[in-house]
């Protein structure tokens, strides 16, 4: 199994990527929670995350570690961690919650990807698979907190957003920290995650497949200009 220092590439082969059966979504071993909090390190530490708040980013005490691997090699990683403080930030936005007891409540964390899967079906899997897993738990609500910059690829992929003042759980003003959360009290809910997840894969592959048809065609047909190629080099 190869070691990987996030954001490093991996080089799928275009294409490859989009087939599921490709990949695999399991509890991290021994040898894998090594390359697990190396990818945290690697990710979080040069932007200066794990200096005052590793606490929010490093697995905490009763956390389950995972990770998605493709083809063997581990290109992901995240964790599930039981809520249990009720005036938690979760239980403060999400509806019905603050004046409730809620059901079972779990964050999903630490949910990092190589570059070519940031955003697309590499995130999509590991909130699908993240949410059996939590399911299985007895969870009922699955949370988590991601950046404005991030927050429309967890929408695309099926998770829900909260309308609210965007938080500044870092500190830091230039960061908008926004909840979003699945909610699969019921075997409806459990149905539309399942059937939902399945189109999206669905879709993804015929889409790469349309790509693949079409993108050497229009690439032979309509070479980079000179502007186009000097707006895109970098003066050395």
């Amino acid at each position: 199994m190869k070691a990987i220092c996030a954001p490093a590439s991996t080089n799928l082969p275009d294409g490859e990527h989009y087939n599921v059966e490709h990949y695999s979504f399991v509890e991290a071993s021994r040898a894998q929670m090594r390359l697990y909090y190396r990818l945290v390190e690697d990710t979080y530490g040069p932007l200066g995350f794990l200096n005052d708040h590793a606490g929010s980013f490093m697995p905490r005490k009763g956390s389950s570690c995972y990770v998605l691997t493709y083809r063997g090699d581990v290109i992901g990683s995240c964790s599930l961690t039981e809520v249990l403080d009720d005036k938690s930030v979760f239980h403060q936005y999400i509806p019905g919650q603050a004046n409730s007891k809620a059901g079972k409540m779990m964050e999903l964390n630490n949910i990092i990807l190589v570059p070519e899967l940031r955003g697309g079906v590499g995130l999509a899997l590991i909130l699908y698979h993240a949410t059996l897993v939590a399911i299985s738990k007895g969870a009922e609500l699955i949370v988590g907190i991601t950046r404005y910059q991030t927050l429309r690829h967890f929408v695309d992929a099926g998770a829900t957003p909260i309308d609210h003042e965007p938080l500044h759980l870092l500190g830091r003003d230039d960061l908008h920290d926004f909840i979003i959360y699945y909610d699969v009290r019921t075997e409806d809910a459990r149905t539309y995650l399942r059937e939902r997840a399945r189109r999206l894969f669905g879709q993804n592959s015929v889409m790469q497949g349309i790509k693949s048809r079409v993108a050497p065609k229009v690439s032979s047909k309509n070479p980079k200009c000179p502007a186009d190629r000097h707006a895109i080099e970098i003066p050395a």
